[in-house]
């Protein structure tokens, strides 16, 4: 918020391009959505300073105007935070509601929202931290980004229509200007692997596509959130690449903004670096060991889906009893290097001037988590990844009884008839294939 003709000495906040600005920053408070998006260097004051205050008793005008849109957007969060607090308190208020119905029944959404019933159900049930996607532009604008690549390939694939396509381009065009930031109130911390985020973006774009094309929100025959907008994606492939494109936008800010400050001394940063990549890389061994374990569990209960070299017996009391013993050492060793990471971290920052103490220890756990990795990685590939085979049989069990094969009918069917159909094979027991 700048104000007209004031020259304060002393900017209490300032913002930079790319930069949210909402209403809790005018308040002192941080909870209430994003208004707008900083594109250039901008100056703000604290609602109620003293500063601000003089600024307004000076100009009655603009303390009205000032206060009334601050009244106004107040009144508009809290009428969306309402269903959070009060889920039927919506079906108080005749003809300010539309219906929407989804695979869990049908439900209320305020008239004027461009969100929809999926992201009114997440309102609901993810009270977590409080803050909301509209703090993270760049997420927000990453997922249009997405969503403006997907419409164009299905436009071109014969997927969507292209005036479906220009109106989603169109929609989320707006959206990466910083448009409709307040419909993204979705708590960041999520379950569903950022489905309710992803379906969050899918609803208010399809919803101002629909405007755009001239009909009302909710009128899904016409763009639909999950057959147009959403054509051929998962979340676990948008909302990774929104989240990449996010930090590759956020991080240029980063960067110029780091580069004000001139580095001019010595220090260990060279292994802080090579120790945390020796972390990262233990990170992606550990994972890839639960998944072992994981799909070797059995093998007449859990997954049974492969089976590991057999190296020792796995129990001094149970006969018969086998362990994935590699894989659960591995686990150990990647732990150990994940803590000498700390240990290089704490050493680098008791550097003093320009000379460190403490790169003894800095020494002797990077060689160890050197070594250490080094002969892990030969024991895994040696006595375990090399001898992995597939159990046919239990594979097949499971392609046989899952429900996910009907994603296969959604280009044919649509994703509601598949929806539907999935349902009925889920609570009848019926295998689809």
């Amino acid at each position: 918020m700048r104000l007209a003709g004031s020259r304060p000495a002393r900017p209490l906040i300032t913002y930079g391009p790319g930069d949210a600005l909402g209403e809790g920053i005018l308040l002192g408070d941080a909870e209430h959505s994003t208004s707008a998006v900083a594109r250039t260097p901008v100056v703000t004051l604290t609602a109620f300073s003293d500063k601000l205050r003089a600024v307004l008793d000076g100009d009655p005008a603009l303390k009205a105007h000032i206060y009334s849109n601050v009244i106004a957007r107040l009144v508009e969060r809290l009428n969306r935070l309402a269903p959070r607090a009060t889920p039927d308190s919506l079906q108080l208020v005749p003809g300010n509601t539309r219906s929407e119905q989804h695979l869990l029944g049908t439900k209320d959404v305020p008239a004027d929202a461009y969100f929809g019933i999926q992201t009114a159900r997440a309102l609901e049930n993810f009270k977590i931290t409080g803050v909301p996607m509209s703090l993270y532009p760049d997420l927000i604008a990453a997922l249009a980004m997405v969503k403006v690549a997907a419409a164009q390939a299905n436009r071109d694939c014969g997927v969507i229509g292209a005036d479906v396509c220009e109106a989603i381009v169109a929609a989320s065009d707006e959206i990466m200007q910083g448009k409709l930031l307040e419909q993204f109130a979705v708590d960041v911390i999520q379950g569903g692997a950022g489905t309710s985020s992803n379906m969050n973006a899918n609803e208010v774009i399809a919803n101002r596509a629909l405007e755009l094309m001239g009909h009302d929100k909710g009128a899904y025959e016409h763009c639909r959130p999950n057959d147009d907008v959403n054509a051929s994606q998962s979340t676990n492939d948008t909302y990774p690449t929104a989240l990449k494109l996010a930090i590759m936008t956020s991080n240029q800010r980063l960067v110029a903004e780091l580069k004000k400050l001139v580095e001019a001394t010595q220090d260990t940063q060279g292994f802080v670096l090579y120790s945390a990549t020796l972390k990262s890389l233990a990170v992606k061994m550990i994972k890839i060991c639960n998944d072992l374990r994981l799909l070797a569990s059995g093998p007449r209960a859990d997954f049974a889906e492969i089976k590991l070299p057999e190296k020792q017996p796995g129990s001094s009391i149970m006969p018969g009893k086998v362990n994935p013993v590699i894989p659960e050492v591995m686990n150990q060793i990647y732990f150990k290097i994940i803590g000498n990471d700390l240990t290089v971290s704490l050493a680098a920052q008791a550097g003093q001037l320009q000379l460190n103490v403490m790169e003894p220890v800095i020494a002797a756990s990077l060689l160890e988590s050197i070594r250490t990795m080094m002969n892990g990685a030969n024991t895994l590939r040696v006595n375990c990844t090399e001898g992995i085979a597939a159990v046919p049989d239990g594979c097949q069990r499971y392609v046989d009884n899952s429900i996910g094969v009907v994603t296969a009918l959604v280009p044919l069917l649509g994703y509601k008839p598949s929806t539907e159909l999935g349902a009925e094979a889920l609570h009848s027991a019926t295998r689809l294939t």
